[in-house]
């Protein structure tokens, strides 16, 4: 059994989302950067996106087991349960 999360982050690449699990926190961060030459300033002027996401866990997740996916601005993390309370190391999980 596991927990399934769904997360719209529309507008960002799966290459821009990083997510991190540790003990009972699970951090979704998107950083986008990308040059407009249209509103720049100076030839060499970027914009940047950035979005945050905290989400408090249980405490029988499993954060070694974790994976997530990204498919059209939509992130889904799945968090596999355990039987018993447990303390999870630090994880990154890459969306595929």
């Amino acid at each position: 059994d596991h927990y399934r999360i769904d997360l719209a982050v529309p507008g960002f690449n799966r290459q821009d989302l990083f997510i991190h699990g540790s003990n009972h926190l699970l951090s979704v961060t998107g950083l986008k950067k990308r040059a407009d030459p249209k509103e720049a300033v100076t030839p060499n002027e970027l914009t940047y996106e950035c979005m945050k996401r905290e989400i408090i866990l249980p405490n029988n997740v499993d954060m070694d087991f974790a994976s997530a996916e990204y498919k059209n601005g939509i992130l889904s993390i799945s968090l596999y349960k355990t039987k018993y309370p447990i303390n999870n190391r630090p994880v990154d999980i890459i969306a595929y």
